[in-house]
């Protein structure tokens, strides 16, 4: 790694406007004087006004240190370098704040073009007051955005800018450095002028940005403006009912889908024998439900007849009042039947943007209509950790479930995830948990393989380092002990097999025809990775096809660990902006609408040339509630916004990548 000493001032203009008010500083400029640069893979080409750097490796990259003084980025909402790239092809580039693994933001600079790369700058932990002001709320008026982050804003050493994809003689120049976008927490009589801040179309008052209404009219344009839209794109013309590749080649058609690997790479194949590449959005229908109890401050009135009938978008759910503003602006719309229209409308929008699967947790009524093809869902429990798979209840228990699945027969299924992001933890965790007492009956057969294994209790105590006296302390125990390890490895795979074998066995029993797509691993970074590769090496025994909620920037890299070979899905991604109302920008932050709609056609086509991955799932159909769901996510992510109005830029990537997906796999 190359370190060079920084003697050049690198120019702050702040000028971004956040709510009305306007901030201009040279900090930045001030910090990076008393700082270093770092590289790796790059050699400095000239200095100047700018940092100019020439590759001699693929992948690259430049760290910026702060020196002996950490910086204070706190009382802004972004960091935004402008890269300028030389190259005569497009660059990635992404950008990590503090070495975070949250707190990123990226983008696809075209070839000898330069581009901005905003980067959100999280907050570790809200105050006291903040919580109690804005309950519920992941994001917060004046530019707080909330996730895992392992800093704090005031308190920065070093923010890098990564090139994985830059090759040898690749030259890039760092023009600008800016931290942008005055952050603000507010209190006292701000936080009561600020009051509502909702307005009654589900709004946030205080934002100006495109597309933004002030009357029902404006929903109802927008209805028309859509309706043309999608006459004159009704949908890929080369796919066939289920959104399949029907100019492409014929295999067998089973009546179900199925996966297969052909001409090297995996896919699904649809009911007619077409090849298949699932492109979703999950919640398709879902709604944008917010609590309104104890937040009526928030909001401001909704201007209805007093006569409405406020079931159509109110709902009463674990003690909250539940407001649904999507649903609202599509009775204001459509009247009491909206619920019709809204169904027929979603089938309709899916082909027209060339998506063809409805992914999770989407609207039944939807799904019911038969005429696009989704994922089904099970659960065998809803939190953290896995049932006990050596209960004799446990695939009794999944069996059940599946026989009360209209899905299980139905040709528009593809298959079934059962279960989301459940916590594996390490090769030992399994094993862990079990001597602790949560699973008393893998508990018992741990028990009878240790008594198998060993030939008496004084062989295992030499091993272990214990002092059992019988097996009954054995059991009575809650210890680990050093020399356990092996034993603890060996009895995690054991259990592990046992909760995907159960589940596979049940599907074989009641839904031999769907796919058991896995249990979603929320391995966003997983490519091998060998703390990760246990467990997923033994889903990959069981699952048709293995799942992955990836929240990182590309696809490119997911692939099995060693020499396995198995066909994978990627249950979620998204990008999320600030610049159109939302006070949270995801998970995955993609800054404005043009550059969040870049990033998801290069992350589907990057899956698409993936050999191993049939499919995308964008996480969701709708755009959030300002104030939150129930876990306080308020994040602009959706393919539509609050008044049901496409977020078109997305929307053109997706018809986009569409149009083209399966002759760019077929390669």
């Amino acid at each position: 790694m190359k370190t060079f000493f920084l003697s050049i001032a690198i120019l702050l203009a702040c000028s971004i406007m956040w709510a009305g008010e306007r901030s201009d500083g040279k900090l930045l400029a001030e910090i990076l004087n008393k700082g270093t640069v770092e590289t790796y893979g790059l050699e400095k080409s000239s200095q100047g006004k700018a940092l100019h750097w020439t590759a001699t490796q693929k992948g690259a990259g430049v760290v910026f240190l702060s020196g002996k003084e950490t910086w204070d980025f706190s009382p802004f909402v972004h960091l935004v370098c402008e890269v300028q790239n030389l190259a005569d092809h497009e660059l990635f580039v992404e950008c990590h704040l503090d070495g975070d693994y949250w707190s990123t933001g990226a983008a696809y600079v075209p070839a000898k073009s330069t581009r901005k790369v905003e980067t959100l700058i999280l907050r570790k932990e809200y105050s006291k007051q903040q919580l109690e002001l804005f309950p519920k709320m992941n994001g917060l008026p004046g530019g707080a955005a909330r996730l895992w982050c392992g800093y704090r804003p005031e308190s920065i050493y070093k923010f890098s800018l990564d090139f994985p994809r830059i090759q040898p003689g690749d030259q890039v120049i760092i023009r600008n450095i800016t931290l942008a976008m005055p952050y603000k927490e507010y209190s006292g009589k701000e936080y009561e002028a600020l009051l509502p801040f909702v307005d009654e179309f589900g709004q946030y008052i205080p934002a100006r940005y495109p597309g933004k209404i002030s009357g029902v009219n404006d929903i109802i344009k927008a209805d028309k403006k859509e309706e043309l839209d999608m006459k004159k794109h009704p949908g890929n013309k080369n796919w066939d009912i289920y959104g399949g590749w029907a100019d492409g080649p014929q295999l067998t058609a089973t009546g179900h889908f199925r996966v297969e690997k052909y001409q090297g790479k995996w896919w699904l194949v649809d009911p007619l024998g077409h090849l298949f590449w699932s492109h979703g959005i999950t919640c398709v229908a879902g709604g944008d439900e917010t609590n309104i109890r104890g937040r009526e401050k928030f909001y401001r009135s909704l201007n209805l007849p007093a006569d409405v009938d406020s079931s159509l978008f109110v709902s009463e759910r674990d003690g909250r009042k539940e407001l649904s503003y999507w649903k609202l602006n599509m009775y204001r719309k459509w009247g009491t039947d909206y619920k019709t229209k809204m169904i027929d409308k979603a089938n309709r929008r899916l082909r027209s943007w060339n998506i063809n699967t409805i992914a999770n947790w989407s609207n039944e009524d939807v799904i019911r209509t038969q005429k696009t093809p989704y994922t089904a869902v099970i659960h065998t429990q809803y939190g953290h950790f896995i049932q006990d798979p050596f209960s004799p209840e446990f695939q009794k228990g999944v069996e059940k479930t599946l026989g009360h699945s209209s899905a299980a027969k139905d040709e528009w299924c593809i298959g079934y995830f059962v279960d989301n992001e459940l916590g594996w933890g390490d090769n030992t965790y399994l094993a862990t948990l079990t001597l602790q007492g949560r699973y008393p009956y893998a508990k018992e057969e741990f028990k009878n393989r240790l008594v198998e294994k060993y030939a008496s209790l004084a062989e295992l105590n030499r091993t272990w380092g214990s002092d059992f006296a019988t097996w009954d302390d054995w059991m009575k125990s809650d210890s680990c002990y050093a020399g356990a390890k092996e034993d603890l490895v060996d009895f995690t795979a054991h259990v592990a097999n046992a909760y995907f074998r159960c589940i596979k066995n049940a599907l074989k029993a009641k839904a031999p025809d769907k796919l058991y797509l896995g249990c979603r691993f929320n391995y966003g970074d997983f490519a091998g990775n060998p703390v990760q590769q246990w467990i997923v090496d033994i889903a990959s025994k069981y699952c048709d096809i293995v799942s992955f909620n990836r929240y990182t920037y590309s696809a490119y890299s997911l692939h099995p660990s060693r020499n396995l070979d198995f066909p994978m899905i990627i249950g979620e991604f998204h990008f999320g902006g600030l610049d159109r109302g939302l006070l949270h920008g995801g998970l995955r932050y993609g800054g404005n609408q043009e550059n969040r709609a870049d990033l998801y056609k290069h992350y589907v086509q990057d899956a698409v040339t993936n050999p191993y991955l049939v499919g995308t799932h964008w996480f969701q159909y709708n755009d959030q509630a300002v104030t939150g769901r129930g876990d306080g996510e308020n994040y602009q992510i959706g393919f539509i916004n609050v008044y049901d109005a496409p977020n078109w830029e997305l929307v053109r990537a997706a018809r986009s990548v569409g149009e083209t997906m399966y002759e760019l796999r077929s390669k």
